[in-house]
């Protein structure tokens, strides 16, 4: 959930908002509006295949390792710096 509030934070600031919450809506939302590093792209696909729930016809949640944890844990501090870089704040966060 913290991913999807930055990338709202970078919506609500260019007064747009995606379709839907997932990951993948929110990359496909962000597309030609910021540079997003193609490994980065590759992160977040593997992070959205971990829960689909928002689909009618199949519920898939899977749990991750505790490896997979905090390489997603590392994928969000590089989407917080990704949208920060881009963002027209004073200052970002101190951590």
């Amino acid at each position: 959930m913290a991913m999807e509030k930055h990338f709202m934070a970078l919506f609500l600031q260019l007064g747009r908002l995606p379709e839907g919450h997932t990951l993948r809506d929110l990359l496909n939302a962000a597309e030609g509006l910021i540079s997003i590093d193609f490994r980065l792209l590759d992160e977040i696909s593997v992070m959205d295949s971990y829960q689909e729930i928002c689909s009618n016809d199949e519920f898939v949640k899977k749990s991750p390792s505790k490896d997979e944890v905090k390489r997603f844990i590392e994928t969000g501090y590089r989407i917080r710096a990704c949208i920060f870089e881009q963002l027209p704040l004073s200052s970002p966060f101190p951590y």
